[in-house]
């Protein structure tokens, strides 16, 4: 059987759906302010067109600025992203459904903070796996940059009494496994009663994690490995950043075919496929995952 990874960005879960998705990192700063005003208005106003411009700028400037910032915002973005769900056409329950029917055994990864991905899988009743799935009705998922979700039940402390640095405070799982929280008031609690956010990295060029940065960095690893050993991978709503090393050297170097998905951006995976994988197989989807998700689901064998 050929091995296949599907690899989600932004731009699935914003089109996975025609309404009440996550913005683009493009309007999410606005959207941020929106939702929790008394958050996102400690950031200096001097560093508010950065945000709007580029968040990761943004970010990375408030490192400098306000690092014990950081926690706060983090948890305050973890709310907002949580509170999408998946209706009954979303995308990702089309695509949880295929995966039933099938009894699919590829792998997927998302670099998303949103739980619509994991919440259209628990909704269809697959398992979540965040180690190799070997079941029927379960689905290995990998989390290079976290969830909005997940949690170190390792480490905790309440707000009113911790005051850390975002940067150089790390916490680590020490070979314990996260714990995903869907249910909504186990969630609230974690989120209101603890100082530490979800295991989630920051929207920042550099992609570094406050907790749980040990599993964040064995995801990478394993991310690593399982598209170098894989035939196909998918990437749906990924925008190009050679930047992010730990994605995109990766699929330089596989041997797999790429088929890639995400809108107006396909130019950009064409340059880059042409400087980088020039005697590879590439496919192309010029358009959205809308668009295409039926091709895409027949290439992974759905």
């Amino acid at each position: 059987m050929k091995k296949c990874l599907l690899l989600f960005g932004a731009g699935a879960s914003y089109g996975s759906d025609l309404y009440d998705t996550p913005p683009l990192t493009l309007n999410l700063f606005n959207e941020l302010k929106t939702f929790d005003s008394n958050v996102w208005n400690q950031i200096p106003k001097n560093l508010e067109i950065f945000f709007i411009s580029d968040f990761e700028t943004g970010m990375s400037l408030l490192f400098d600025k306000n690092p014990k910032l950081l926690p706060i915002l983090q948890r305050s973005m973890a709310s907002y992203f949580f509170k999408f769900k998946p209706k009954e056409e979303n995308l990702y329950r089309k695509l949880a459904k295929k995966i039933i029917s099938v009894n699919w055994q590829g792998i997927i990864a998302t670099i998303n903070y949103d739980r619509l991905l994991t919440k259209a899988f628990i909704d269809e009743g697959i398992k979540i796996k965040i180690v190799n799935s070997d079941s029927n009705n379960s689905v290995e998922l990998i989390f290079p940059h976290g969830c909005c979700n997940l949690f170190n039940d390792n480490v905790r402390g309440l707000p009113k009494n911790i005051s850390m640095d975002g940067i150089r405070v790390k916490t680590n799982l020490i070979g314990q496994l996260p714990v995903l929280k869907n249910n909504s008031k186990d969630f609230y609690s974690e989120i209101n009663r603890n100082a530490f956010p979800p295991i989630m990295s920051y929207i920042e060029p550099e992609k570094s994690t406050m907790s749980g940065e040990d599993f964040i960095i064995e995801q990478r690893k394993l991310f690593k490995e399982k598209v170098l050993n894989s035939n196909f991978v998918c990437i749906v709503g990924v925008k190009v950043r050679p930047q992010d090393e730990h994605i995109w050297q990766p699929l330089q170097n596989t041997s797999a075919e790429l088929v890639y998905c995400s809108g107006k951006d396909w130019n950009e995976f064409e340059k880059w496929s042409k400087n980088f994988r020039n005697n590879k197989k590439n496919t192309i989807f010029k358009g959205f995952f809308q668009d295409f998700y039926n091709e895409i689901f027949q290439f992974l064998h759905l």
